[in-house]
């Protein structure tokens, strides 16, 4: 598998031998440093990364298109001026082939020392960066901004900065799912290994990759984008779109014009919204309205019950919720997109909600919920559709971080994330000693016993069973030591569900983290 990487004097990269599994690397260029006691001799000094030549120089002879990123830390604005000169100066006569980043994080040194722009306001954190931007921008190159998911909320206003740094936004978010309602055009998901890279930081391209220079364009190879975060940036911006006079929206419009015969033109538009953003997925694509009805399992529809149908009728009908679904509710036949799912809650985005694009959550056991269609995405990269066996039972064949959970509670087996043999016979084994029907399947009754063993879990509890705790939080270390990070992680997720926050794991807090599994 080809991997987005980025780097810097932290990795040993072998580039001749990466070559083979490495797409595309950012690596740094440099650092203003930050820390007076752990590293004095950088204090407040612009220096090059140690491996900045290194790096750059296995780029461009083994043929891996790169980009450079520069950590500022400036707490003036003339330091800011004097950082975006230097970047500039290094990397202006370069053939460069991805944006330049500028790196916003916290620092942080030997007995928790501080960075020295650590303390920064948002305000000024916000001000500091748009002079680098600027200055770039005003000499005819793009440049973004690279920081998790949560810190381009609460430590930055992009909303300050020119669309064009927007476009070219990284986030960080290790959690499985972006909560960042703005722009991004790159993820970085999480640390893996990698062939010639040991263990690095890699990446996912989910937007169109900006040009180096402004006024440009790139083309960008669209089947490594994940669709359902195209789809999700797509229905995130016509989040606040209310309709006019007798359900009149642009979304019944345009779907009418594609299919009067059963796309209302002025009716209640919840199914005729999802159809439309399936729709501008495919044309981001390249593909018309054919696509978009076989991505949608046969045609469109403004009728709910029938888009039911159609899901079950080609088996994409699920009953546990996974990001990109078309989620379902009985009585009036509403529907919706499904964006997250953390927690124990799904989160939505949906049409005709109070007469407008509306973001939503709902627990995962709201009995208003009747289903998820799983749209046909594999479609749009090149993949084969499959049945969905979603019916919440795990069973031989079974993969992914809830077998590996499975796999951790029970002991005594390797945590693979598959649900091969050996799994299967200790979950027979399990049934067996609490009286449960011995089928190897881990269904409602097999999970209620699982619980039941569950220890109770708080700061300085070590072992298995706090691997299985870090699997199924995810974004941590799985290493079975209930350090601070664990417990940060507890205490968030206990808020997100309504559950008293006291960074302790009894039996509500497993349930509820059984549930997101």
């Amino acid at each position: 598998m080809d991997r987005f990487i980025d780097v810097s004097e932290f990795n040993s990269i072998d580039w001749s031998e990466a070559k083979s599994s490495v797409s595309h690397a950012y690596i740094r260029c440099g650092l203003r440093g930050s820390l007076a006691k752990t590293a004095p001799k950088d204090y407040k000094k612009i220096r090059f990364d140690k491996k900045w030549k290194e790096n750059l120089a296995g780029c461009q002879k083994n043929g891996i298109p790169f980009g450079p990123y520069y950590f500022p830390t400036a707490i003036t604005d003339a330091e800011a001026v004097e950082g975006a000169k230097w970047f500039y100066e290094q990397i202006k006569d370069l053939d460069i082939n991805l944006v330049p980043m500028l790196d916003s994080e916290n620092v942080w040194g030997k007995n928790r020392e501080a960075g020295r722009a650590n303390s920064l306001s948002k305000a000024e954190r916000t001000r500091l960066l748009k002079i680098v931007t600027d200055y770039f921008n005003e000499r005819g190159m793009n440049i973004g901004i690279y920081a998790s998911a949560s810190w381009l909320t609460s430590h930055l206003d992009m909303s300050k900065f020119p669309q064009c740094v927007r476009d070219c936004t990284w986030v960080a978010d290790s959690t499985g799912a972006v909560d960042y309602n703005g722009y991004y055009w790159l993820h970085q998901y999480g640390k893996t290994e990698v062939t010639g890279c040991g263990e690095v930081d890699v990446n996912k391209i989910v937007g169109k990759i900006p040009s180096v220079k402004r006024g440009d364009s790139v083309a960008v190879n669209k089947k490594n984008e994940d669709p359902i975060d195209v789809l999700i940036r797509i229905m995130d911006a016509e989040v606040g779109t209310h309709e006019g006079p007798n359900n009149h929206t642009k979304y019944g419009d345009e779907m009418h014009r594609i299919q009067p015969s059963n796309m209302d033109k002025n009716a209640p538009w919840c199914d005729c919204w999802f159809d439309w953003c399936i729709l501008k997925l495919c044309e981001y694509y390249g593909y018309g309205a054919d696509m978009a009805r076989n991505v949608l399992c046969g045609d469109f529809d403004d009728y709910t019950y029938n888009s039911v149908a159609l899901y079950k009728k080609a088996g994409r009908w699920a009953q546990t919720p996974h990001r990109g679904d078309q989620i379902f509710f009985g009585g009036s036949g509403h529907t919706g997109g499904v964006t997250r799912v953390y927690g124990g809650v799904v989160f939505t985005d949906e049409g005709n909600k109070g007469d407008e694009v509306r973001k939503c959550s709902y627990s995962i056991h709201s009995p208003s919920i009747i289903g998820y269609g799983r749209p046909r995405y594999e479609l749009l990269t090149g993949g084969t559709p499959t049945v969905v066996k979603d019916d919440g039972i795990l069973r031989r064949g079974s993969k992914g971080k809830a077998v590996r959970f499975l796999q951790l509670v029970l002991g005594g087996l390797d945590d693979d994330s598959s649900f091969g043999p050996k799994t299967d016979a200790k979950v027979r084994a399990f049934q067996k000693s609490h009286g449960l029907t011995v089928d190897g399947e881990v269904g409602k009754n097999t999970w209620a016993a699982i619980k039941r063993t569950l220890p109770l879990l708080k700061r300085g509890s070590t072992g298995r069973y706090v691997e299985a705790l870090q699997v199924a939080l995810g974004g941590l270390t799985v290493d079975g030591s209930f350090g601070k990070l664990t417990y940060n992680a507890v205490v968030a997720f206990q808020r997100e569900s309504g559950l008293q926050s006291d960074g302790e794991v009894g039996q509500l807090t497993w349930g509820a983290l059984i549930d997101t599994l």
